[in-house]
């Protein structure tokens, strides 16, 4: 017969037993939960994150999944699976927000071509050096990116404006050779593009928007000044004197 002693050490390896079974059950269960919650940042968040440390945190989701997979699993794996998720979830860097640099660079590239951008040329290549990695540039440039975008977006302007506004005075400087109603429609646009260029460069304002709009409306008056000869109205043709030698006789 079993003594006590026998029942209690068989109890205890029973109870041992259970315990470790519902210790796995519960490891794998946290651990489904974390990479439920890996596969969801995955999903829906990435763009928040740099593109290196979402990498990593799909490395560690997918090593999970095959270890909550195995049904052989043991404690040891589960929660080595558990904590290189938590470590790549702890370790996700936040992306910085280069939209303001996108548009300052867009811009630049949109005057290539109709204005001399060589005094803003080293600003334009280290914008496209930090853009060229922008799902992997880190929240801590941000501040930096940000400044960039400012500075090239300000001196961008200012060649925008000054372009528009030097062609508009080279044409005024003959002025005379237009009609008063065009001439007058050029020097209104004028006017604007001057106040704006002054608020650019006194308050160091940026207006991407606000600066192509203005420069675009002097540039269309400019287009349409209309040559004063061109106003002149034609003489109507005179009309043709009838043959002598074709009268006719009324009966």
């Amino acid at each position: 017969e079993a003594t006590q002693e026998d029942i209690d050490a068989a109890y205890e390896d029973v109870m041992y037993a259970i315990v470790s079974v519902m210790e796995n059950e519960v490891d794998k269960e946290f651990l489904k939960s974390l990479i439920d919650q890996a596969n969801n940042t995955i999903e829906n968040h990435a763009g928040q994150y740099t593109a290196s440390s979402i990498e990593a945190l799909k490395e560690a989701a997918k090593a999970g999944q095959i270890v909550y997979d195995d049904p052989e699993a043991d404690l040891e794996a589960v929660l080595g699976a558990c904590k290189a998720i938590t470590d790549a979830n702890n370790t996700l860097v936040a992306r910085a927000d280069l939209s303001n640099l996108e548009a300052a660079y867009n811009f630049a590239e949109s005057l290539e071509g109709k204005c001399d951008l060589s005094s803003v040329e080293g600003l334009m290549n280290q914008a496209k050096e930090i853009l060229a990695n922008a799902a992997d540039t880190p929240i801590s440039e941000q501040d930096a990116a940000k400044e960039l975008a400012r500075t090239l977006t300000i001196e961008l302007s200012k060649i925008r404006l000054n372009a528009s506004i030097a062609a508009a005075n080279e044409k005024l400087a003959e002025e005379e050779k237009y009609t008063e109603a065009s001439v007058a429609a050029v020097k209104l646009a004028l006017a604007e593009a001057e106040a704006l260029q002054q608020i650019v460069e006194e308050q160091d304002v940026e207006a991407i928007e606000l600066v192509e709009a203005t420069a675009q409306k002097l540039d269309k008056a400019v287009d349409a000044l209309k040559l004063v000869d061109d106003d002149k109205p034609v003489d109507p043709p005179k009309p043709s004197k009838p043959n002598k030698g074709s009268t006719s006789q009324v009966a």
